[in-house]
């Protein structure tokens, strides 16, 4: 009787110290930026909205997390319609996330089963390392850690939480129809005269264009995989949809990469549904015809120089100074990758653990700027590629690349033991999506800085993570 009035006691406790938690210590954190505003109180109220619905609904908080990272930049860097302290919002649910799982969850961070456990582990201590050895300033290495492993901590609280996985997978059919929200927003942008890389939709300043391109080429994945799966003709003209953005934001990488992901996900569901399998290949001629020859209208000059070698060889390795920022270079490519390759070469232990974390990156705040970024370093951070290898070395690079390739290794395993149609549309949708994320990391960031992507990458690999966790309990069922 006793023993059970005192653990009954002491889950009072947990749970009172947690409510405290989800309510005073989030809001002191998120008031002290916001004092200068005097919006404290506002925070105050809004920030236990927020915890309550995470508690009681993980999913919904998933949702309202994707809208944050789909829209809010735009309204404040674009519209001015926000105060800056609001582009925060991703981060404070993440953060309830976290007390959420600590407090109210019997956590399993790690899970053995979990196929990102090993590469994140060594990962973490390697960003450790690289810290101490270079000895990166405190605040620079905080700033830093929330680039790096911020939606790590939202893969470690979702993988820990009681969420089915029919909540993951909404969440994520949630995130690519609000990508595809954005196709009116880009063509009304178009229809005003809005061209190239400032054609961002929703994304503002989140990464602009070319995240919009891999977010629309991502959901087109899934809405081909669906009509694969699924035999539903909205999803089609769903993919049709999406399929125009590439062509009039004259990103050429994505006119490329768009029929090679869609040709990899529907081969994976080739054995089983070779018919309409078929069909998306025969819809691919067509649909890839039409892009080139919309890019083809909209930017003739830039068109005229595809068929020149030397275009291609200048656009990956150009160099020339930015007018908006004087002392800093415009690199291509192969410029940034061969001069982080060439710098960390000169010293050995730069050549492993790279010259630390944050050290070539920019930030909001002066002192949160790494040491390196004035320097020419700082212009080839611009891909995950070159930033990993400059800050984390040759191990970091390695690591980083273990966890991407984790992704498509599990959703292929995955893919055949799966018997539900719909998350096997989801499924071989996500497959392809990872394939291109890989090829990415030559192009922008993926699972770093870039919120959009990294939200999908790490949310992908947590429904991966619980499906593999299911299959492997007595019952082998997914639910």
């Amino acid at each position: 009787m006793l023993s059970t009035i005192h653990v009954n006691t002491r889950n009072v406790f947990r749970i009172s110290l947690g409510t405290i938690a989800y309510g005073f210590i989030p809001a002191s954190i998120v008031g002290l930026a916001l004092i200068l505003d005097r919006n404290v109180i506002l925070t105050l109220l809004v920030l236990p909205a927020i915890a309550a619905v995470i508690h009681r609904s993980p999913h919904v908080a998933l949702a309202i997390t994707a809208l944050s990272v789909m829209f809010v930049e735009a309204l404040h860097y674009n519209l001015g319609l926000i105060p800056r302290q609001v582009t925060w919002l991703s981060d404070v649910f993440i953060l309830l996330f976290a007390f959420r799982v600590f407090f109210f969850a019997k956590a399993k961070f790690m899970d053995q089963r979990d196929p990102f456990r090993i590469p994140l582990l060594l990962f973490s201590v390697v960003f450790v390392c690289s810290t101490l050895l270079n000895r990166v300033s405190p605040i620079v290495t905080l700033v830093t850690i929330r680039q790096y492993f911020k939606y790590v901590i939202l893969y470690l609280a979702i993988t820990s939480l009681p969420m089915s996985l029919k909540d993951i997978s909404w969440s994520l059919r949630f995130l690519f129809h609000v990508v595809l929200i954005q196709v009116p927003i880009i063509i009304i942008c178009f229809l005003l005269g809005i061209r190239g890389d400032y054609l961002a939709g929703g994304l503002g300043s989140a990464g602009g264009t070319a995240v919009l391109v891999v977010l629309c080429i991502a959901s087109a994945n899934v809405f081909i995989a669906e009509y694969i799966h699924r035999r539903r003709f909205l999803s089609l003209l769903k993919f049709l949809a999406v399929s125009m953005v590439p062509a009039i934001s004259e990103i050429k990488f994505g006119i490329l990469i768009l029929p090679i992901s869609v040709t990899i996900t529907a081969l994976l569901a080739f054995a089983k549904h070779s018919k309409r399998a078929l069909i998306t290949a025969i819809i691919l001629v067509p649909l890839v015809l039409g892009l080139i020859m919309a890019y083809r209208s909209i930017y003739p000059s830039t068109f005229a120089r595809f068929g020149s070698w030397s275009y291609w060889s200048d656009y990956v390795n150009q160099e020339y100074e930015i007018e908006k920022l004087p002392g800093h270079l415009y690199l291509g490519r192969m410029a940034r990758i061969r001069i982080a390759s060439t710098h960390i070469t000169d010293n050995l232990a730069a050549a492993f653990f790279g010259e630390g974390p944050g050290e070539t990156s920019d930030s909001y705040f002066e002192a949160g700027k790494g040491s390196l970024y004035p320097t020419i370093l700082g212009d080839v951070s611009g891909i995950q590629f070159s930033l990993v290898l400059l800050e984390l070395g040759i191990l970091g690079l390695f690591l980083s690349g273990w966890i991407m390739i984790r992704l498509p290794r599990g959703l292929a395993k995955l893919y055949k033991v799966t018997t539900i149609g719909e998350d096997k549309a989801l499924i071989c949708g996500l497959f392809g999506t990872s394939m291109i994320l890989i090829a990415c990391i030559f192009y922008m960031p993926v699972i770093f800085y870039a919120d959009p992507t990294s939200y999908l990458f790490w949310v992908s690999a947590a429904y991966l993570s619980l499906s593999m966790r299911k299959l492997k309990e007595p019952s082998g069922q997914l639910t």
